[in-house]
């Protein structure tokens, strides 16, 4: 959902997947992608739309966006990530708080 928002509205699972490659620094599967895409559509958590697409012969492409669901839980789970990450700094102690 992050790769979407860099994105933006009515992006493409190419537009997705180009993001994640060039912010992961390696590909992910694409078929992964679009999954997850299409798993996230059927949660309504993006909108997936349908259109023609004249630079391609009229064949149609599939277009995400982030509806307000998804980027309500987006913000959530970004915020709840921070609040676990506070306090560790660089460094990363081998079990300090769970002994």
């Amino acid at each position: 959902m992050l790769a979407l928002l860099r994105c933006g509205p009515r992006s493409t699972s190419a537009d997705v997947f180009k993001v994640l490659a060039e912010r992961l620094q390696k590909e992910p599967s694409f078929g992964a992608v679009f999954t997850t895409l299409d798993r996230l559509a059927d949660k309504k958590l993006l909108i997936s739309d349908y259109i023609e697409d004249p630079d391609r012969k009229g064949r149609r492409r599939r277009f995400f966006t982030l509806t307000g669901q998804g980027s309500r839980i987006l913000s959530d789970a970004l915020r709840e990530g921070t609040r676990l990450a506070e306090g560790l700094g660089a460094s990363f102690p081998a079990g300090s708080e769970c002994n």
